[in-house]
């Protein structure tokens, strides 16, 4: 089960119009949802955060924020930073093997380290 986490989301979803949603969305609004996982597993007493929202980048543009460690904080406000951990290919546009990386696909090829802290929780996660 999905709960609207704030009264926008809340007051968007009862009014059931997409109108209104769409038009909310255009304006930059960001819906968010909590929820839990059905099955027990590793991770599973952890809280779901689902969003919807609009962003206004080309492809390109997304991967390029996305892949950039140092603009995480800017669509991720419950992160407290992102590390490069291991860096094996650097750039969206560089091509396989690109600087002698030996790496066999096209585009940036990282392991990052993510810290959030999302809402409704005491501890910080990996």
């Amino acid at each position: 089960d999905w709960k609207a986490v704030n009264s926008k989301t809340k007051k968007l979803l009862e009014l059931n119009d997409n109108e209104a949603l769409r038009k909310a969305l255009e304006e930059d609004d960001v819906l968010v949802w909590i929820g839990n996982f059905k099955k027990e597993g590793y991770g599973s007493h952890l809280p779901l955060i689902k969003t919807t929202s609009i962003l206004p980048l080309s492809p390109r543009d997304m991967a390029d924020l996305l892949m950039d460690s140092t603009k995480v904080k800017s669509y991720n406000s419950m992160s407290l930073g992102r590390t490069d951990e291991v860096v094996f290919q650097e750039g969206v546009d560089s091509e396989a093997g690109a600087n002698g990386s030996g790496f066999i696909l096209d585009g940036c090829a990282k392991i990052v380290r993510n810290v959030t802290k999302p809402p409704l929780s005491k501890k910080l996660m990996d």
